[in-house]
């Protein structure tokens, strides 16, 4: 994605998109025209911005990353990309965490924010989630996976 948007920065400066610039006044014997950008786009997220969306409830990352991608190609004026992170609901409409269908069209900017959620969220979520696991003592001799409690309570935790 960061690829994508200096790409695009260099497009622009190099007046690749006409209707998206303005020329600057011209006075007699001055240097040809130069196109400039209408509007620079906001400062470009960071590390840090994007470390800062793993931090607090585990149910709302992905949305979190969604809401800073959206803002990303807003910035940009990626109009494909904003409509696809406008209409990704991962919570569901209703609220709930599901995995809806995304449309073919739609699923480059989707996985884009999944990859990059997985590379910056993913080692820590790793080892939460196997400190919440390892403390189910789920394998006993005492009874069989359906009667023993531990292994109930874990299936209730996943």
């Amino acid at each position: 994605m960061a690829r994508l948007a200096t790409l695009l920065a260099v497009a622009v400066a190099f007046g690749a998109s006409p209707a998206a610039c303005r020329r600057a006044p011209r006075e007699a014997g001055s240097p040809p025209e130069a196109a400039t950008p209408e509007t620079a786009p906001q400062a470009a997220l960071t590390d840090a911005d994007w470390r800062a969306a793993c931090e607090g409830d585990r149910s709302g990352r992905i949305e979190r990353f969604r809401a800073l991608a959206l803002r990303d190609a807003e910035s940009w004026k990626d109009r494909g990309a904003s409509g696809t992170l406008e209409r990704w609901q991962p919570r569901g409409r209703d609220g709930r965490t599901s995995a809806g269908i995304v449309a073919p069209p739609d699923r480059a900017a989707v996985l884009d924010v999944v990859r990059r959620w997985i590379k910056t969220c993913g080692p820590d979520e790793v080892v939460s989630l196997t400190t919440d696991l390892v403390r189910f003592q789920t394998v006993a001799a005492v009874a069989s996976p359906p009667e023993n409690p531990e292994f109930l309570a874990m299936a209730a935790f996943l």
